[in-house]
């Protein structure tokens, strides 16, 4: 007589157990903000500190893009009887369910914030289980799934928070184009997977070169942009000079054995006092980038701002 295996039983009496504990709600005392309209609709903000300040500076713990928000624009606390919204005086105010927030107001489940020209937010509590959700959506709304860095469109909530911080502050500000050289033979001499694995190992390399406080995002493709605050002249061009080194001497795992690859990185540096507007700081980065393709590729090249710039000549595409 055969014996009865209960393995299947017992693993499945252990998983049905632990689904049931996360599908019973549990206590709702977790806040989440989702913009409804914005620079982000869709984007999830989850309220684990005690205290976060909204506004459209880089000083404020959310940045959010809106022209209309003050540099500091508003307050939620936490506190023992639950979230609590303050507008910090600002200049156009707040309003939570369209009544103006004069002091202190205790946000229940459902409400809406606007802020700013257009930013309507919605206040919801969540449990334990629904707040761990929130946190994965609003990374997925952030990162590029490949590499994990921040991706375009959270470069440029943060490119316009870092130029208003840079002219606040009177500190320079500077922006790395990082461009892949010959990406598509990459692709076609060693197939889309390894040049996944290039991206990927990219991105780690980059990771260990930039400051914390340095923004490191995905730009699109086989492009990284790098966007460093107070640093000058000479420091902008040595950070160009280690990431064009330290791509140099990566070594990529392929199909037939390691290769090496190069980038070309195009700098755009504003000195104290002259940064520019967010665009035309990424353009003229671009316009380095260019150069830096057009002279050989594998270097640094450096521009500074001007107001007409403007690229010309024949020149090699992206990838190239």
């Amino acid at each position: 007589m055969l014996a009865r295996d209960d393995s299947n039983d017992i693993t499945g009496r252990f998983r049905c157990e632990a689904l049931d504990a996360v599908a019973t709600t549990g206590q709702r005392e977790e806040g989440v903000l989702t913009m409804l309209t914005g620079p982000s609709p869709g984007f999830v903000y989850t309220l684990d500190a005690p205290s976060l300040t909204f506004g459209r500076s880089a000083d404020a713990d959310v940045v959010i893009a809106d022209r209309g928000l003050s540099r500091i624009h508003a307050r939620i606390t936490r506190e023992p009887r639950g979230f609590v919204f303050e507008d910090m005086l600002s200049t156009n105010g707040s309003y939570i369910q369209g009544q103006r927030v004069a002091k202190p107001q205790r946000l229940e489940d459902g409400q809406r914030i606007s802020m700013g020209i257009n930013t309507l937010l919605r206040f919801s509590l969540h449990d334990a289980v629904e707040q761990n959700a929130a946190r994965m959506t609003r990374d997925l709304t952030m990162r590029d799934p490949l590499t994990r860095l921040y991706n375009r469109r959270h470069l440029n909530d943060r490119l316009m928070s870092e130029v208003a911080y840079a002219r606040r502050h009177d500190v320079a500000l500077t922006v790395l184009l990082v461009d892949i050289d010959r990406f598509k033979r990459v692709n076609d001499e060693h197939g889309h997977v390894v040049g996944d694995r290039v991206l990927r190992e990219l991105a780690d390399t980059l990771h260990t070169i930039v400051r914390t406080e340095d923004v490191l995002a995905r730009y699109g493709g086989e492009e990284f942009v790098i966007i460093a605050r107070a640093i000058d002249e000479y420091g902008a061009n040595s950070l160009g000079e280690r990431v064009r080194a330290a791509v140099a001497g990566m070594r990529v795992q392929g199909a037939s054995g390691l290769f090496g690859i190069t980038a070309s990185v195009g700098t755009a540096h504003a000195k104290k006092g002259q940064v520019a507007e967010a665009m035309p700081l990424l353009e003229t980065a671009d316009q380095a980038l260019y150069r830096a393709k057009n002279e050989g590729r594998n270097r640094v090249v450096m521009q500074f701002p001007r107001p007409t710039a403007r690229r010309s000549g024949v020149v090699p595409r992206k990838g190239e």
